[in-house]
């Protein structure tokens, strides 16, 4: 079965040789071990992610795939080899890359209450375990010990401690997080990295590829919407696109970008006033 790939992460690599295993199928989502990362196949309504191919179908329910299924990647194709062949055909995709934000625009506090309005519907300890991740960066040893107890906390495939680091570290890594946040990411991923067998080897990926910048569509737009767009219907929308990941997950990121946000951009903003 060859499938027209409708867009692919910026992350993904297919003209070169790739060996691979299909490492959990869900019905909107099909994950994927390839070069030590974490591919992601995509139904079509689901957002681009960095290491993400979106396909035209709404389901994956129907083509009978399983953990450890064969995958194979050469010359733009992906082929994933159970019971029957399925062959992704990337080459003419067009590829899903981050646009760079612009200044940051004025009314930048009540854009925040707004991000802060959605993590009302966060994980009860998520807004708790923000504050502590973000008041220890710069410190090394804090740091550790604030890390060993959020990261794995919470249930489901992404714990709601991961879902806040991410958002903590989608803010670092946002470009106006400057070398002071570049370095904060870099101490936040060393510190990580001995506790990420505590947590669900899916959520590891995302800490790992958040802590490299990168990050899903909807949480790169919504940076970019809290940022540089005056427009709070605009940002509302992007909000409620990023809200819509998981049961509690979009949330919990809210409150880790929130915590973030105010000493990393207001600081800015402060700075630029003055």
């Amino acid at each position: 079965m060859l499938v027209q790939a409708l867009s692919i992460g910026h992350g993904i690599e297919v003209n070169s040789a790739v060996v691979g295993s299909v490492h959990s199928v869900f019905s909107h989502a099909v994950n994927i071990k390839a070069r030590g990362d974490l591919w992601t196949l995509l139904s079509e309504e689901r957002a681009d992610l960095p290491f993400g191919i979106r396909v035209p179908w709404r389901s994956f329910d129907m083509l009978g795939l399983c953990r450890g299924d064969a995958v194979h990647a050469k010359s733009g194709f992906v082929s994933i080899t159970p019971r029957k062949g399925l062959v992704i055909d990337c080459r003419a995709a067009p590829r899903w890359t981050p646009r760079r934000a612009g200044s940051v625009a004025p009314g930048l506090d009540e854009r925040l209450t707004v991000v802060v309005a959605a993590s009302q519907g966060a994980w009860h300890g998520s807004a708790a375990m923000a504050a502590t991740v973000v008041a220890a960066l710069g410190d090394k040893d804090a740091l550790r010990d604030a890390l060993s107890r959020v990261i794995g906390r919470g249930s489901g495939a992404t714990p709601a401690g991961d879902d806040v680091v991410i958002g903590i570290l989608a803010m670092l890594t946002s470009p106006l997080g400057g070398r002071a946040g570049a370095e904060a990411a870099c101490s936040l991923r060393d510190a990580m990295a001995p506790l990420l067998a505590g947590t669900t080897d899916i959520s590891a990926h995302l800490l790992r590829q958040a802590a490299s910048g990168c990050v899903g569509r909807r949480v790169h737009e919504l940076i970019l919407a809290l940022i540089e767009d005056p427009k709070l219907p605009s940002l509302r929308a992007r909000v409620h696109d990023v809200l819509e990941t998981g049961a509690t997950s979009g949330a919990d990121l809210c409150a880790g970008l929130v915590a973030c946000a105010r000493v990393l951009l207001l600081t800015r903003e402060e700075k630029v006033a003055a």
